[in-house]
């Protein structure tokens, strides 16, 4: 019985120690959203939302963009965070400390999916950037937009083709919402 409980607090000591470590590298990596355009907020979701990350978790984070600014947005956060080297590779390598970024929405934050797993993570998503002052020349901007729009419309069409594997998946892409989820987790309640 002591045996038991010593094993059982060890491993509660070593998670808790684990996401201590992986909450503040993910802090201390948070500061290039600043330099991102159209970005608004930033949330963490996945298993740093749910607690139970482990020593090779990556950082599963939901961008939140200006209105009309999603294609912008996302151009710029996956290029500058790849420039860096923060970035989880999108063939579903992890990268222990990187970034996944495989959902944002533009305007405001949104419940995603009826299944359990995502009611979950809705649960427990929590803020940990917001951009205070928002700059931009509006007609530049426009252009800019439709050029990373089309660029990327192309690209994630060849994601699409590339990685589908047939079993339980959230593709969406639009122009309010980009959720590349090829590989959805269910949840045991």
């Amino acid at each position: 019985m002591v045996l038991g409980t010593a094993l059982l607090y060890t491993k509660f000591m070593d998670s808790t120690i684990i996401y201590d470590h992986k909450m503040r590298r993910l802090l201390q990596r948070k500061w290039p959203f600043r330099f991102t355009p159209g970005l608004n907020e930033v949330y963490i979701a996945g298993s740093m939302a749910l607690g139970n990350a482990g020593e090779h978790s990556d950082f599963d984070v939901i961008v939140v963009t200006e209105p009309g600014r999603l294609w912008t947005c996302r151009f710029f956060t996956l290029l500058i965070f790849t420039f860096l080297g923060w970035r989880t590779n999108i063939a579903g390598r992890r990268t222990r400390d990187g970034f996944c970024f495989n959902h944002f929405i533009a305007g405001q934050l949104r419940p995603f999916g009826d299944d359990q797993y995502s009611k979950k993570l809705w649960d427990n998503i929590r803020l940990i950037y917001r951009k205070d002052v928002q700059l931009h020349d509006r007609e530049v901007g426009r252009i800019i937009e439709k050029i990373l729009c089309w660029w990327q419309m192309r690209r994630i069409d060849k994601q699409i083709a590339r990685f589908r594997n047939g079993g339980p998946e959230r593709i969406i892409v639009n122009h309010q919402e980009v959720h590349l989820c090829f590989k959805l987790k269910t949840i045991n309640l």
